[in-house]
C-alpha cells in the first residue's frame, strides 16, 4: 500500500472515530416485529434493551425502508422493558401496534405516533402477571 493511501485510510478512521463509538457497546435488540405487509410497506419495529450503558434508556425503533434507517417512536416510557411487539393482522387498514412490557400493555392506532395504556385489569392485566412468574 502506498504511503498516500495509508495516510488517507488513517485520516478517514480518525475522522470517523467519533461515529464508530456511537453505539458503544452496541444496541441490543430484545424483540423485532415485521409488518404483515412488509413486502409493500417495508415496515418493521425493534425494541431495544438499554441503548447504551451511558444513556440507560430503552426505545422502540421503527423502519419504513426495510431497515436502512431507524427512528425512535415517541410516547413509550424509556425505562420500561419491552417483551413483545405485535402488528395487527390488519395493520394496513387499522394501523394498530401493540407493545407489552414491564410498564403494561400499550396500543397505537396510528402507526406508533401516539400510544395509550390499556387497563391492567381483566384480560390485559395477565400479560405482566405471566411475565413475572
Amino acid at each position: 500500500m502506498s504511503c498516500r493511501k495509508m495516510f488517507g485510510a488513517v485520516l478517514y478512521l480518525a475522522i470517523a472515530g467519533g461515529s464508530l463509538l456511537a453505539h458503544d457497546p452496541h444496541d441490543p435488540m430484545v424483540t423485532v416485529a415485521v409488518s404483515p405487509n412488509f413486502a409493500q410497506d417495508s415496515t418493521a419495529l425493534a425494541a431495544t434493551d438499554y441503548l447504551s450503558i451511558k444513556i440507560g434508556l430503552r426505545a422502540l425503533l421503527k423502519t419504513t425502508d426495510g431497515g436502512v434507517t431507524w427512528s425512535p417512536l415517541p410516547g413509550l416510557p424509556g425505562t420500561s422493558e419491552m417483551w413483545a411487539v405485535v402488528f395487527s393482522p390488519a395493520y394496513s387498514q387499522d394501523q394498530t401496534i401493540f407493545v407489552a412490557g414491564y410498564g403494561g400493555l400499550y396500543k397505537s392506532t396510528n402507526q406508533g405516533a401516539t400510544w395509550t395504556v390499556l387497563p391492567a385489569s381483566g384480560k390485559h392485566g395477565r400479560i405482566a402477571e405471566l411475565r413475572l412468574r
